[in-house]
């Protein structure tokens, strides 16, 4: 008899779970699972790219907005200042003259981006219109003696509030915009500073006059404040997380949304380390002293100016275990400000609608495979409740019990075709019980036969092929050397008796009868 080995699944398998009920539900459920995996594996790979081209789709839409916005401002100021140089170039520059005074009133009342525009020459003359610290036309004229500075407050009508007259204190060819100027007619800008005035963030333009020597006669100057491009992006609705920031060269923000705290102070203190408000950095914070931690890493990411020249890639920082991704639009080269804008996205806030519908479809899978166990499990339980009342029923009869075999009723084909033959073997077993002697029919289900009873069983199996041959004479001395070991026996009897009966009526083989039939069979 060979015995096979178990399988590598029945292995693993315990024991006592190794059940049909078992195998069928863990033929459903497995694949079943394994599918939902992936499924939620391939959603989230999907959900990586998805976040990419969000954050690109963002990143572009914004971009385009603050780049448009920062080079308004840029475009506005310079385009003042060079009808201004017009007008200067055709007039000449008059100690006094009310033209400017009136042209720069003009300009800076109507253009809230400008704070003040002013012209000075060699001689030390200003005539300036502003709007910081307070609104006011100013003029110095050195052309006179005694030099005088004239400051007149007015409204936004130009009508006058109040006059000053004094000696002027003030000298514009003493200030970093004039001395900074050089003797070419071009526009250039400073870097962004804070007036010192209003203490606004802000860059000045300048354009100069020269002579026909290249000599510098005069300066044209505009003030131009960039606190509005702070309170541009602080609307910028990206994400509770997220926001977008403006660098220039020396890595100093130039603009950042208010909510952040950085250069002001939030409920825990200012967003910014220990430096900032320093000469070196004009009062403006330093992108790696910002207190923040995922606005220092992220911005960190990124590298000094010039060290990353590709716009079209995100760079990934970590921060308490959220990520989130940096992108880079670089601007302003074209006219003299090389500043970059950078756009900070929590990768959570892009992820959560593609995570709701992860979720959501998570527990859509779930509530699947729950209805689908309750309809399988009721199956699963009617077909094991078959089997094992098939193995109840081969059991008993292994033990010669037959009269307790219970038919099995079942839909399905190979049950029914297998307790129909466990029936027949009933139906036979009760026919040999009532034939053989109990004594053996215990003992082969007990299996306590005797060391000499083996010997009975083939003198019975020698005298039955006899007798199917038609042997009479052989069978009836294969049965009656039968009853040497089991007298009382009576079925060998009855078979010595009715061999007797074939012989004597010259029959030539057994009859065909059905109880003759199943003794044979037996």
């Amino acid at each position: 008899m060979t015995i096979r080995r178990p399988t590598r699944l029945a292995r693993f398998v315990p024991r006592r779970l190794a059940s049909f009920r078992f195998a069928i539900l863990l033929l459903f459920l497995v694949p079943m699972m394994v599918t939902v995996m992936a499924i939620v594996y391939k959603m989230s790979e999907r959900a990586e790219s998805v976040v990419y081209q969000l954050s690109s789709r963002i990143v572009e839409e914004i971009g385009e907005k603050v780049v448009a916005r920062a080079t308004g401002i840029v475009r506005t100021a310079e385009g003042h200042l060079l009808s201004n140089a017009a007008v200067a170039a055709a007039t000449r520059v008059i100690p006094g003259q009310v033209l400017f005074s009136d042209l720069f009133w003009q300009q800076v009342v109507f253009t809230p981006e400008l704070t003040g525009i002013y012209i000075a020459d060699q001689a030390g003359n200003f005539v300036q219109a502003r709007t910081e610290p307070e609104p006011a036309t100013r003029v110095i004229d050195r052309g006179v003696t005694p030099p005088t500075e004239r400051i007149i407050v007015r409204d936004r009508d130009y009508r006058p509030l109040a006059h000053l007259e004094r000696e002027p204190a003030f000298d514009p060819r003493e200030r970093p915009w004039y001395g900074n100027t050089r003797p070419e007619r071009r526009l250039q800008w400073t870097d962004a500073y804070r007036f010192s005035g209003s203490g606004r963030l802000g860059i000045t333009v300048t354009y100069p006059l020269l002579d026909g020597e290249g000599r510098i006669l005069a300066v044209l100057g505009a003030d131009a404040t960039l606190d509005s491009l702070s309170a541009f992006l602080s609307r910028q609705d990206i994400g509770p997380n997220s926001a977008a920031f403006l660098l220039d060269e020396r890595d100093r923000l130039i603009a950042y949304p208010h909510r952040l705290g950085i250069g002001g102070g939030s409920d825990t203190g200012p967003n910014v380390g220990p430096n900032l408000g320093s000469a070196d950095t004009n009062g403006l914070p330093i992108a790696s002293e910002v207190a923040l931690p995922w606005v220092r890493n992220a911005l960190g990411s990124i590298g000094p100016f010039g060290a990353s020249a590709r716009s079209d890639h995100a760079y990934r920082s970590v921060t308490h275990g959220r990520t989130y991704l940096a992108h880079v639009i670089y601007f302003g080269e074209g006219f003299g400000l090389p500043w970059r804008l950078v756009i900070v996205l929590d990768e959570a806030d892009l992820l959560s609608e593609a995570q709701r519908a992860l979720q959501e479809s998570i527990v859509i899978s779930a509530i699947i495979v729950m209805l689908a166990l309750f309809v399988v499990y009721p199956m699963a339980a009617t077909f094991a409740e078959s089997v094992e009342q098939l193995t109840r029923n081969t059991q008993l009869l292994r033990l010669f019990r037959p009269a307790e075999v219970v038919p099995v009723t079942s839909a399905f084909r190979e049950i029914r075709e297998m307790d129909q033959a466990i029936c027949s073997m009933r139906d036979t077993m009760v026919l040999v019980e009532s034939r053989l002697p109990t004594e053996v029919v215990r003992a082969l289900a007990t299996g306590t036969l005797k060391a000499e009873e083996p010997e009975f069983i083939r003198l019975c199996e020698l005298g039955f092929s006899k007798y199917r041959a038609g042997a009479w004479d052989e069978a009836i001395a294969a049965f009656s050397e039968a009853l040497v070991y089991a007298p009382d026996d009576r079925a060998c009897a009855l078979l010595i008796a009715h061999c007797e009966r074939l012989r004597s009526d010259g029959a030539a083989a057994p009859p065909r009868g059905p109880n003759d039939s199943i003794i044979t069979r037996a």
